[in-house]
């Protein structure tokens, strides 16, 4: 176990990697070893992990190598090494002599950084042991994940009470087999389909913080098969170069269909990002961050009102002529949150049930968001 170890690794790949890495490290960690990267090398690669307790991310990358064994380089350094390097990052690791620890090397041979190894390897997290024989296995690409995780991420909680509420529920869509996401703060829902068959799937919590590591994975662009299973409260997914294993919300998510309007809408208005954008900045200028519901009506005008306030913001949207649900309207910031995610989306509602979640659709047919009404000034 005195060997000198190195790798050199293209920078691009480097720099991708620590990208994705760096998303799971904890830099407030109470664990010194939970800062840092796990480096092993094998025969033409080297293994690169990094780890929450909660999150575990594998990542495989073509490397030349010399010796086997196992150290640990600050997340933060690796990082921003990458970041900067002109050149293929040659990384070693050389014994220790006389005593001294060993010495830690960075170079991309214009710019030399070393480090003595203060954190010893068997000090980081092992990779977990899970038993997932019964778990549910299906594949998707990475382009459809990408958009499911895109179009519904704006809907996921942020508040730490309903801590079940705190990520994507992906589950079995009962009337077509394939999976669906499910994303809602109380406010907001959105339901997702997919063309992803999982018909085993009962349901788990996926959380944000694993979500944002899971998406920076993904490319949308990509049909790459990444393969997951789910067991209980916990998950492996698996891309070409990487393994994510994720522990999920310990947590019942509430049943998101006793939501889902079941009555006939008779009005709806056309929103465009253009437009959205406009008035919520506008929103913004006279009134700071303070919610502003926006109510429509059928002269085709969305006006923002601040609760207890005589002052407006109007701007034209496309809405059907009986569009009027009273004093009725929806908070500006989710609407400008939705349009962020879809450029132009059609909101749909009841002039005879008011108080009643309204429906919000785009051009893709696979997706609905249900947005509740709030009470305007």
């Amino acid at each position: 176990m005195t060997d000198t170890v190195s790798a050199i690794i293209d920078r691009h790949a480097l720099r991708k990697a620590m990208t994705s890495l760096q998303r799971t490290v904890q830099q407030w960690a109470a664990i010194p070893a939970l800062k840092y990267i796990s480096i092993s090398s094998g025969l033409g690669e080297v293994t690169l992990r990094a780890t929450d307790l909660d999150n575990l991310l594998t990542i495989k990358l073509e490397a030349e190598t010399t010796g086997t064994v196992p150290f640990l380089v600050s997340a933060e350094v690796l990082q921003k090494f990458a970041s900067l390097a002109a050149g293929p990052v040659t990384v070693t690791r050389t014994p220790d002599i006389e005593g001294k620890d060993a010495l830690i090397t960075i170079t991309d041979q214009e710019t030399t950084l070393r480090l003595r190894e203060r954190i010893q390897h068997d000090d980081f997290p092992t990779v977990p042991a899970w038993d997932m024989k019964d778990a549910a296995r299906f594949t998707g690409s990475g382009a459809e994940l990408s958009r499911i995780l895109d179009l519904s991420r704006h809907c996921v909680s942020t508040e730490e009470t309903r801590y079940y509420l705190n990520g994507i529920y992906l589950i079995t869509a009962p009337e077509r087999s394939t999976l669906r996401a499910v994303a809602t703060d109380g406010h907001r829902m959105a339901v997702i389909d997919s063309n992803i068959e999982a018909p085993n799937l009962a349901g788990v919590i996926f959380p944000r913080f694993a979500l944002d590591v899971f998406r920076g994975l993904l490319d949308p662009k990509s049909n790459t098969p990444i393969k997951m299973q789910f067991e209980e409260n916990r998950g492996i997914i698996e891309g070409d170069d990487w393994i994510l294993h994720s522990k999920m919300i310990d947590g019942t998510f509430p049943d998101y269909t006793r939501v889902i309007p079941k009555h006939e809408t008779n009005c709806e208005a056309h929103f465009t990002r253009a437009i959205v954008t406009k008035a919520h900045r506008l929103s913004q200028a006279v009134r700071g961050h303070i919610a502003a519901a926006a109510t429509i009506t059928s002269d085709g005008k969305m006006h923002l009102m601040h609760e207890g306030e005589d002052e407006s913001v109007s701007v034209p949207v496309g809405a059907s002529p009986n569009f009027d649900l009273g004093r009725h309207g929806f908070n500006v910031k989710y609407l400008n949150k939705q349009a962020q995610v879809t450029p132009e989306f059609t909101l749909r509602a009841s002039t005879e049930r008011p108080n009643d979640p309204a429906t919000i659709v785009s051009d893709d047919p696979d997706a609905c968001w249900i947005l509740m009404p709030m009470r305007a000034a």
